[in-house]
């Protein structure tokens, strides 16, 4: 469930497409963002065993550099399950790629 969704059928289908994956409208709906209610559902999602939750946490605080450096964020490669069995539908995936366009930009600053 990587990659980015799209709400039209205008949109074509590219070589770089590596699937498609069409989701019913009650799969789709999103409520309102609720605070994480550490249910611990995401740390079970998470394939390779990362905190989401804590990360999620630390970039509402916007602490960047503490997720990459000592919550691994960088290894996180944006399957989207997280943010999937949220049950608060916090919009995990989209803070983690936040965090780390902000994190190589300022590493690119620091150079």
């Amino acid at each position: 469930m990587m990659g980015t969704p799209v709400r039209s059928l205008d949109v074509p289908i590219t070589k770089g497409t590596g699937g498609v994956l069409v989701l019913g409208e009650r799969a789709t709906k999103r409520d309102d963002i609720l605070p994480c209610i550490k249910c611990s559902k995401c740390l079970t999602a998470c394939p390779i065993h990362l905190n989401p939750s804590e990360l999620g946490l630390l970039a509402a605080k916007r602490q960047y550099d503490v997720m990459e450096e000592k919550y691994h964020l960088n290894d996180c490669f944006e399957c989207g399950c997280c943010s999937y069995v949220c049950p608060s539908n916090t919009p995990l995936v989209q803070y983690f790629r936040i965090a780390k366009t902000l994190n190589r930009e300022r590493h690119r600053q620091d150079g």
